[in-house]
């Protein structure tokens, strides 16, 4: 049997660590079915300060031959590449909306030519039956005190770019003949 004692005898001194600090994760579902699952993780943490952190991962995955398989956001629609100017341009617009600081267009330098997001910021994603959700973790988009941002574009939006055969359709709302 070990003898643990050193650990809590640390433990019990206050020089050995800063007790203020805490971290942990939550992980909920966003859908389920029998061939496809979507998650999302909040990670939180706080290591001394005005206040604590949180970010998010999100993690799709699908049935693939009987082994489960993570999704990319680029393997859900067409090649082509004209879905990611369109998505940025959506979550720019709705994140606007919602008042997102970082983004509001009066702060925007006019001379600047980088676009407020690219496709990089939009690697939290999940799929749901009500559309392609987006999250965006405090500071992402706007100050802490705003809180984390999120962006739903519904499937009528993207439906153009994606492909009869695209994992995304696991997850979208199944279509009657009559809605065709």
């Amino acid at each position: 049997v070990p003898d643990w004692s050193i650990v809590w005898d640390e433990i019990r001194e206050a020089a050995y660590c800063n007790r203020e600090w805490t971290g942990g994760a939550t992980t909920d579902v966003i859908w389920v079915s029998d061939r496809a699952v979507s998650l999302l993780e909040v990670h939180h943490e706080y290591t001394g300060g005005a206040h604590g952190n949180y970010w998010y991962q999100a993690r799709c995955y699908i049935d693939d031959n009987g082994s489960a398989r993570e999704l990319k956001l680029a393997e859900l629609f067409e090649p082509s590449g004209k879905w990611k100017q369109h998505l940025v341009n959506y979550c720019v617009n709705d994140l606007r909306r919602q008042g997102a600081t970082a983004l509001n267009a009066s702060d925007q330098k006019e001379e600047s030519d980088s676009p407020p997001l690219d496709e990089d910021d939009l690697v939290t994603f999940s799929l749901a039956p009500s559309g392609l959700w987006f999250f965006f973790s405090p500071y992402h988009v706007g100050s802490y005190a705003e809180g984390a941002y999120s962006v739903c574009v519904p499937y009528a939006e993207i439906e153009p770019f994606i492909s009869e055969s695209s994992p995304a359709r696991l997850f979208m709302p199944r279509r009657s003949p009559s809605d065709k």
